[in-house]
């Protein structure tokens, strides 16, 4: 029996899609999100979309709505790789999305990897909002998850 339960959740970007699309969408992306958080899926996701303002983690994306997967998994790894996920970034897709010019699949991860960017380019945090259609909230809180993730992958290396 399944005692763990990993959450993965996406920021909906696009409402013209139907929940079924954006489900579709996102299972392509579940294997590697689980294997980031050092997890082995072990059933079927349960899917929702909520308001970001409800989702712990998310509420500085708020007002928008994000799409949430629940699934049954197990962990495995050591504690301390599961505090340090491998995050696997493409950085052309982060390249485009600071240019303006993002591809149709975007994961969440490369989405927050290009805020972080450009606020470290020197662009003002509002600029940065505007530009992924969040709140200055959301840049700040990927701005320090940032720092956070690499005092921590620094303290795991020494």
């Amino acid at each position: 029996m399944t005692t763990h339960i990993l959450q993965i959740v996406w920021p909906i970007t696009d409402d013209t899609y139907t929940r079924n699309q954006l489900i579709a969408i996102a299972k392509g992306d579940l294997d590697d999100l689980a294997e980031q958080a050092h997890a082995i899926i072990t059933g079927p996701p349960i899917w929702y979309i909520a308001d970001a303002a409800d989702t712990p983690g998310w509420t500085g994306y708020a007002p928008g709505m994000v799409l949430v997967a629940n699934l049954p998994a197990e962990p495995y790894g050591a504690l301390s790789e599961h505090r340090v996920g491998q995050f696997h970034v493409d950085p052309a897709t982060v390249e485009r999305l600071i240019a303006g010019n993002p591809p149709a699949k975007v994961r969440a991860t490369e989405r927050t990897t290009a805020m972080v960017a450009m606020a470290s380019r020197g662009a003002e945090i509002p600029a940065v909002a505007s530009r992924f259609r969040v709140t200055t909230d959301a840049v700040n809180q990927a701005i320090q998850r940032h720092r956070h993730r690499s005092n921590d992958r620094e303290a795991v290396a020494a």
